[in-house]
């Protein structure tokens, strides 16, 4: 007689189960290593979802789309010479942007973005960081440069319009420039040069 396939799949568990039972050890580091594996895939998951979201806060943020992101192989920032480089190619639309965060003298923790506002984007109009016809764009792009603060954050730190903010570390912020944007939230906007002083 032939063995139904019920009983060929009772066999093979039962050689499976009795294997793991004489080698309880092979049976834990299975599990962990499924443990391990679930959770990496998790984490890895997490981390990209925050990722897209960072990238639309900031696409809101400057109001412009961006399609593309270019990023250095080793994971470091793209060089000030590359970004030249780009824009000399005729790349007219590829800006800088950075993101940082920093902690304020009392400790609380600060979000800054930062990107060339001369190299908006035409588009980005709609949502023009600097949207408003009293907006000196020198005082921008040129020290001791300016920091766009909402007004919810500004009170929340105790800063009136031209206050310099102190940073844990010393530094101080530019001049603050207190501007509605809903779509800043708790951000500090300012140019990049003023980021990377």
């Amino acid at each position: 007689m032939h063995p139904t396939e019920r009983e060929r799949l009772g066999g093979v568990c039962q050689a499976l189960l009795s294997h793991y039972w004489r080698h309880p050890w092979q049976t834990v580091f299975l599990l962990a290593g499924l443990v391990a594996g679930v959770a990496l895939w998790s984490a890895v998951q997490i981390i990209n979802s925050h990722a897209r979201a960072s990238y639309a806060e900031a696409n809101a943020v400057l109001g412009a789309q961006a399609s593309h992101w270019i990023r250095a192989r080793d994971g470091a920032g793209v060089t000030l010479a590359d970004y030249i480089a780009l824009r000399r190619a005729g790349f007219r639309q590829v800006f800088p942007l950075v993101q940082a965060r920093v902690a304020t003298a009392d400790n609380a923790p600060l979000a800054i973005i930062a990107t060339d506002l001369l190299a908006l984007p035409a588009n980005a109009a709609d949502g023009d960081p600097l949207a408003g016809s009293d907006v000196d764009w020198l005082a921008w792009v040129q020290p001791p440069y300016q920091a766009g603060f909402a007004p919810d954050l500004a009170r929340e730190l105790g800063l009136s319009a031209g206050d310099r903010l102190r940073l844990r570390d010393g530094r101080e912020l530019p001049p603050a420039v207190i501007a509605t944007r809903a779509q800043q939230g708790r951000q500090v906007f300012m140019d990049v040069g003023a980021a990377l002083a």
